[in-house]
Order: C-alpha cells, then sequence, then structure tokens
C-alpha cells in the first residue's frame, strides 16, 4: 500500500500542467530554457527566434505558431499539436517529436539531427534542405511531405508511409527503409 501511495504521488507531479509562471514568461519574453509547458495553450503565436532549449512541451498546443530560427535543442514535444507550426531554420537536434501531430508544418532548413519524430504525424510538411541526420521516422506518416534536398543519412524510415512524399534530391545514405511505403 505504501509503495503504490508513493508511485501515485509521484506520477501526479510528472503529469501535472503548465507552470503557470513559464507559460506567461514565454509568451512575453520568448525565452525559457527547460521550462515545464506540459499541455499549454501556445497556438497563433509569434515566437521567432526564441530560446526554449530543454523545455517540455508534452501535449501542448503549438498550432500556427511561428518559431521560426528557435533554439530548441533537446526539446520534448511529445503528443503536442503542431499543425501549420512554422519550424524554419529551427534547431531541434536531440528533441523528440513522438506521435506529435505537426501536419502541414515547416521544418525548411531546420536541424533535426538525432531527432526523434517516432509515430508523428507529418503528412504535408516540408523539410526542404532540412538536416535530419540520424534521425528517428519509424512509424511516421510522411504522406506527401516534401523532402527535396533534405539530409536523411542514417535516419530511420522502417515502416513510414512515404506514400505520394518528394525525395528529389534528398541524401539517402545509409537510411533504413525496411517497411517503408515509399512514394
Amino acid at each position: 500500500m505504501w509503495l503504490a501511495t508513493v508511485w501515485l504521488l509521484s506520477s501526479a507531479s510528472m503529469i501535472q500542467a503548465q507552470n503557470p509562471a513559464h507559460l506567461d514568461f514565454v509568451k512575453n519574453t520568448g525565452r525559457c530554457a527547460c521550462c515545464n509547458l506540459r499541455g499549454a495553450q501556445l497556438n497563433n503565436l509569434t515566437l521567432e527566434s526564441a530560446s526554449m532549449s530543454g523545455s517540455n512541451f508534452t501535449q501542448a498546443n503549438l498550432s500556427n505558431t511561428n518559431l521560426s530560427k528557435a533554439t530548441l535543442v533537446g526539446t520534448n514535444f511529445a503528443q503536442a499539436t503542431l499543425t501549420q507550426t512554422n519550424f524554419q531554420a529551427a534547431n531541434l537536434s536531440r528533441s523528440s517529436l513522438v506521435g506529435a501531430n505537426a501536419q502541414s508544418s515547416i521544418f525548411a532548413e531546420t536541424l533535426l539531427r538525432e531527432a526523434r519524430l517516432d509515430a508523428a504525424r507529418l503528412d504535408g510538411a516540408s523539410f526542404v534542405n532540412a538536416n535530419l541526420e540520424g534521425a528517428n521516422l519509424s512509424g511516421a506518416s510522411l504522406r506527401g511531405a516534401n523532402f527535396s534536398g533534405a539530409n536523411l543519412e542514417g535516419a530511420n524510415l522502417r515502416g513510414a508511409n512515404l506514400q505520394g512524399a518528394n525525395l528529389e534530391g534528398a541524401n539517402l545514405t545509409g537510411t533504413q527503409l525496411d517497411q517503408a511505403i515509399l512514394p
């Protein structure tokens, strides 16, 4: 019984909602390293050149938000809603977008080295000239995505759906495409 209570209390602290002070700080300054913004509503904002590396945006809504040129290294966007979000020229290296919905988002010229995008919905997203070296996109839905000129060297696309995707000029050296649905 005691162990169950400890586990329940520690689990509750892990799933708490965003920190209101962090939320206000981000909205006002676009800066907040290692902030807890889990479940936050940050849609339709302009956060260009924001610096929020290491922050937690799990299950947050950032739809239609401009995060171009943002520094988001090691940031957690797991299960976040990121539809039509602009990440152009941002740094998302080693970030997690596992299970995120980022349909029709812009990742052009974005650094996504060693990022986790497994099981993400990325249909219609633009990855033009993006660097996805060593990224994990296994099981991702990438229908109609544009990877022209992208670096996918060593990326994992096992089981990904690339139906209708544009891979023209993409570097696929060492890319894992087992069981992927190709264009």
